[in-house]
């Protein structure tokens, strides 16, 4: 199996406060620095998972675009795209509970073209992930958007995942509600509020449901009650409860576990299953791509 992602490869800043804060005031904690970007978060787990990975985007002529290059190259991922400018950063603060907040600075990563995509990009290529991300703003926005209707003619699946409700507000809703309806996804991913945003309903069910308007599988996250997927073949859900240290990047793991899982047998139940166990033991470690154990 071959997937393909694009969009954003970034620097995680990873900030944990080790006591409440106050304005103006020091608080002491813990400050990291980490690779991640959505797309390369699903390329990384896709490789892990045993997949051939590829990351399109484009990172900054700095030191940092440089070695985040280098990590995915490690990591078994063909990293391709232009590098100028500055090497977009994403500052993830976590709370005692482990939820994350991102302040972005996505600097070079909204620069990538269609002219920077390869003319043999497509060749054995059997899915492309958008992270909603990559569809919000810039020549990125263009470039993804092209690709994505490409890949169809193409026969290719596409998949996109919602990514992150307050953009999808700042975008407007109905706007890219049109822009889902004319991507058409084979498979699309939304945590609850960020489904309730686009499409009607407020249950899981009800949001899945109307998600299956543009898309042949609906994949709605649930935090730590799991997911529901339905698609032709019914209702699936799956969890797999765990303790939360640190969310950042379950959801790109799910979704590249899901992806690979579902390319191989076509099994939603399957695919649903080994997506939840993975989110599970990646919301137990530090950052978007800790070191766990995985199932092939």
């Amino acid at each position: 199996m071959h997937l393909a992602t694009i969009g954003d490869i970034a620097v995680d800043i990873r900030a944990v406060a080790g006591e409440a804060l106050t304005r103006g005031a020091d608080a002491r904690g813990a400050i990291r620095l980490l690779p991640g970007g959505s797309a390369a978060n699903v390329a990384v787990w896709a490789a892990r998972l045993g997949a051939r990975a590829t990351c399109l985007g484009a990172v900054g002529t700095d030191p940092w675009g440089a070695w985040l290059r280098d990590d995915l190259r490690r990591e078994g991922v063909d990293a391709i795209g232009p590098r100028h400018g500055r090497t977009a950063t994403i500052l993830t603060f976590l709370d005692a509970d482990g939820e994350r907040t991102f302040v972005t600075d996505r600097a070079a990563a909204l620069s990538l073209r269609a002219a920077d995509l390869p003319g043999d990009v497509w060749d054995g290529l059997d899915a492309l992930h958008l992270p909603a991300y990559s569809l919000f703003a810039g020549p990125l926005a263009r470039t993804a958007t092209m690709a994505a209707h490409q890949a169809r003619e193409r026969g290719i699946k596409v998949s996109i995942d919602l990514s992150s409700v307050s953009l999808l507000h700042a975008y407007g809703p109905e706007r890219f509600a049109a822009l889902l309806a004319d991507l058409r996804p084979d498979l699309l991913f939304a945590n609850r509020d960020e489904a309730r945003a686009l499409f009607s309903g407020t249950s899981a069910d009800e949001v899945a449901a109307a998600m299956r308007a543009v898309a042949r599988v609906a994949i709605v996250k649930r935090g730590a009650a799991g997911i529901l997927v339905i698609s032709d073949a019914g209702r699936v859900t799956a969890s797999a409860p765990a303790h939360a240290l640190d969310s950042t990047g379950a959801g790109d793991a799910l979704a590249a576990s899901f992806l690979v899982h579902f390319a191989r047998d076509n099994d939603s139940e399957r695919a649903a299953w080994a997506a939840v166990r993975l989110a599970g033991a990646v919301v137990q470690g530090e950052g978007a791509r800790p070191p766990v154990r995985l199932p092939r």
